[in-house]
């Protein structure tokens, strides 16, 4: 199956616990709805990416990427990704929606030549094991159709290592494409997956078979927990050197599908050798489930976007920093609360 499955969880190192502050940017209202009749708001933002002064965000219960300014505080516009409409009925919805829970960059290759958006499907259901490219310009706005990748091959390969697939987040490692796994009340550990980008060019073109032809790394994580709750990953971005950024949330649900109250939140680093870090918890309990960042001089500068689980509620961009890069020294650690 050429998986290499890592089944060791790195470990925290140093015992100094800290909590991260953070602060309102804005909420991401709309010029005008996806569809007539929506809200006139992004509310369930899952992804984040952000290309000059462009915030490209993708929501799970949506067929369209949001566009927000990065300069001007004004209402942003949704490009469609997909064709078709959705049910108004928020249960309905959920049950057909593709559930686009991560968006990272595409760095340019042959067949994109300024790099693209890659939207990703969390896996949960038949409905969610889709990715969609969306081929950027020189100025890196979205200038082309986009392309629908089917997922179902890997993911149900990743089914043979993973219980209950619920992918939240992605995120350019140098050469390869890391997935993160979330997990929950009755899993709760997390996971990392990794391969080649040019394995999933190749798949995503057809050329290769995921069943047999894509080496698989996997490393598990435990994060720690907030009242019981465990923390798991909800997305991720890679550091100039290497190391991911990445945020999580203690949601007090027991599956992939059904929602929860999201008990506490953090934000921590992984190492780029894969061990973990440090785990940082929010001061304040924001379902945080998109992540940017930019390094100046030893601060991390994040953004974060959040989903309220309430189709009536903006999802809020969030602001904070994370002092210490590039991480040498000893790490902070989050500890049961």
């Amino acid at each position: 199956m050429h998986a290499r499955i890592l089944r060791e969880l790195p470990g925290f190192t140093g015992a100094k616990t800290y909590m991260i502050q953070t602060k309102h940017v804005r909420s991401l209202q709309l010029l005008s709805g996806s569809a007539p009749g929506r809200p006139l708001h992004l509310s369930a933002a899952s992804g984040l990416v952000r290309i000059a002064s462009n915030l490209y965000v993708i929501a799970d219960d949506e067929h369209h990427l949001g566009i927000f300014s990065t300069s001007i505080d004004t209402p942003g516009r949704v490009m469609r990704v997909l064709p078709g409409t959705l049910p108004e009925s928020k249960d309905e919805r959920k049950a057909v929606k593709p559930d686009f829970e991560a968006l990272a960059f595409l760095p340019a290759s042959e067949h994109l030549p300024f790099g693209a958006l890659l939207a990703v499907g969390s896996g949960s259901t038949v409905a969610r094991k889709r990715a969609v490219i969306l081929p950027v310009d020189a100025a890196g706005a979205v200038n082309d159709a986009p392309r629908v990748v089917d997922l179902a091959p890997l993911y149900d390969r990743l089914g043979a290592y993973i219980k209950e697939l619920n992918i939240e987040g992605a995120a350019l490692q140098g050469d390869r494409l890391t997935l993160l796994q979330r997990g929950n009340l009755n899993n709760p550990k997390s996971a990392c997956v990794s391969l080649s980008l040019s394995d999933f060019h190749a798949m995503a073109s057809g050329a290769i078979s995921a069943s047999d032809a894509i080496e698989l790394r996997i490393i598990e994580y435990a994060l720690g927990d907030i009242r019981g709750v465990p923390l798991c990953f909800s997305d991720a971005v890679a550091l100039p050197n290497g190391d991911l950024a990445f945020c999580a949330v203690a949601e007090n649900t027991g599956d992939s599908y059904n929602d929860g109250t999201c008990v506490g939140a953090a934000v921590g680093i992984i190492k780029a050798d894969g061990s973990l870090y440090s785990v940082l918890p929010l001061a304040h309990p924001h379902k945080v489930e998109g992540i940017e960042a930019s390094v100046q001089g030893s601060l991390v500068h994040i953004l974060l976007v959040t989903d309220a689980d309430d189709p009536e509620q903006p999802a809020l961009l969030l602001s904070a920093d994370i002092d210490g890069y590039p991480f040498s020294q000893a790490a902070s650690r989050i500890l049961s609360s």
